[in-house]
């Protein structure tokens, strides 16, 4: 996206808030909070947070400290429940309002204002102490200075696409320095370990329990991630800091060659709370290569992990007949992951390897369509939310219709060959014997029941508004693997 689409985005973003409300699919959505209380913010000056007394202990004996390759507000929306307090950090600059955003700059700051009310908070005089300290320093250094942004209604998603419902999380705006080869480099690290430190102070003062960071100040700031990833570890291990939190999570957008990725994950995955029930696990000491992650929703992940942590979570469902088993599934991040068509489980068929269910699904969907480009560029892409948007934007009005009539025995195929070829999914779809397999995402209306996962009305086949079209090919491929055996 340029600058010019970038300004456009912000405009619309800002025309947002001003109205207090937009639409999705024809409904009418009302932003949560007044404009008052978006422009709420709370600045701690050094001396400010030099002053903070934390006078308890953390509370979380098992903190989570976990990586991933996604932008910070799409993990704090993941992360966050109804009434948690998540805290995302702002890779702030330390003077200019906003960094570039008002002139389409594509930084992480100016991605969180496009995205969100944040530039409410950052414009108002409640934060203009914090610019003001940092601009009568006179240096690109900045300070430990800090604005808590509480009440950030983000309404867009990672593509700049509205979001169903806004989700309200909280910022926390910080400068990094800006690197200098020429600072002796102890004391350029005590300058950054202390803008550190007073991160995680004030999150914890504040009595935020989820916090997402990230690379700070490795981009444009030119910081070296090594030594930014090992001062955010000594930060947390230092009195004990990781226990204030439930959730500390870091987020850096790139593929796995990607030099900030693979440095602050050799040094988080050396901590004893580093977990990847999100991400990876068991990889210290490891070498990672390439051929051994895949990519899923834009997360990076060990293939062998989401293997090893497959499992049959058994509930009930429904029926006229009356109760059964079943089985609800929908994102490889929730139970019963394996059955997703994005699970990642390579099988041949007719002499190509897929890495997963989407990959063949969408590869026939585009040859259907005759379109052998968006084909072969399915193929050559790891992610299947990347291979649905190819397959999304394949067109063809006169193929359409064979297409709807042949894509569930397509999908049945590519199902029947991903539990064949991988035992330990076979096992595991055979041991669940004759339950009930549902998908359920809201926003399907052919493969799921139309019903998201938290919803009680998914138990009831009464409820349903969609036919679950996945969750009966995959019982159809239960019978037929149990005939073969």
């Amino acid at each position: 996206m340029g600058s010019y689409e970038n300004v456009e985005m912000l405009k619309d973003t800002l025309s947002v808030f001003e109205k207090g409300q937009y639409e999705v699919n024809g409904h009418v959505i009302k932003i949560p909070h007044t404009i008052k209380e978006l422009k709420e913010a709370k600045v701690y000056l050094p001396d400010d947070i030099q002053a903070i007394s934390l006078k308890h202990q953390g509370q979380y004996a098992h903190p989570v400290v976990t990586l991933e390759n996604i932008d910070s507000y799409a993990l704090a929306m993941a992360i966050k429940n109804e009434d948690d307090k998540v805290l995302v950090l702002n890779f702030a600059n330390a003077v200019h309002i906003g960094g570039g955003v008002r002139n389409g700059a594509t930084a992480q700051e100016e991605d969180l204002c496009r995205k969100s009310s944040l530039l409410l908070s950052l414009e108002s005089n409640n934060a203009y102490p914090y610019y003001d300290y940092n601009r009568k320093l006179n240096t690109y250094m900045g300070s430990d200075a800090i604005i808590i942004n509480p009440t950030v209604d983000i309404i867009k998603d990672y593509e700049g696409n509205y979001l169903d419902l806004p989700v309200t999380v909280s910022v926390i705006t910080c400068a990094a320095p800006v690197n200098d080869n020429h600072i002796i480099r102890d004391y350029y690290n005590k300058i950054f370990y202390s803008r550190i430190q007073g991160i995680l102070k004030v999150a914890a003062y504040e009595g935020y329990h989820k916090i997402v960071l990230g690379a700070f100040g490795c981009g444009a700031f030119g910081n070296d991630p090594a030594t930014v990833s090992k001062l955010f570890k000594e930060a947390l291990l230092e009195n004990n800091m990781m226990h204030y939190f439930e959730v500390v999570a870091f987020v850096i957008l790139g593929s796995t060659s990607n030099n900030n990725f693979k440095c602050f994950l050799k040094t988080l995955s050396s901590l004893d709370n580093y977990n990847s029930s999100w991400t990876m696990r068991g990889v210290k000491g490891l070498e990672i290569k390439d051929d051994d992650l895949c990519t899923i929703d834009g997360v990076i992940r060990l293939k062998k992990d989401l293997m090893d942590l497959a499992e049959n979570d058994i509930d009930t469902i429904r029926d006229k007949d009356g109760y059964h088993e079943a089985l609800y599934f929908h994102l490889i991040t929730d139970p019963n992951a394996y059955l997703s068509n994005w699970f990642p489980a390579e099988f041949e068929i007719d002499g190509i390897t897929f890495n997963c269910v989407e990959q063949y699904m969408m590869y026939q969907k585009c040859l259907a369509y005759f379109d052998k480009d968006r084909a072969n560029q399915v193929l050559n892409t790891k992610d299947p939310r990347d291979q649905k948007k190819i397959g999304a934007s394949a067109s063809n009005k006169r193929r359409s219709r064979l297409w709807e009539g042949i894509r569930q025995v397509v999908v049945y195929k590519a199902c029947l060959e991903k539990f064949k070829q991988n035992k330990q999914l076979k096992q595991l779809l055979l041991d669940t014997n004759d339950a009930y397999l549902v998908e359920c995402s809201h926003k399907d209306y052919n493969w799921s029941c139309a019903l998201p996962l938290d919803s009680e009305d998914r138990k009831s086949v009464r409820n349903w508004k969609a036919p679950n079209l996945l969750g009966f090919t995959l019982m159809q491929v239960r019978e037929e693997l149990r005939r073969e055996d």
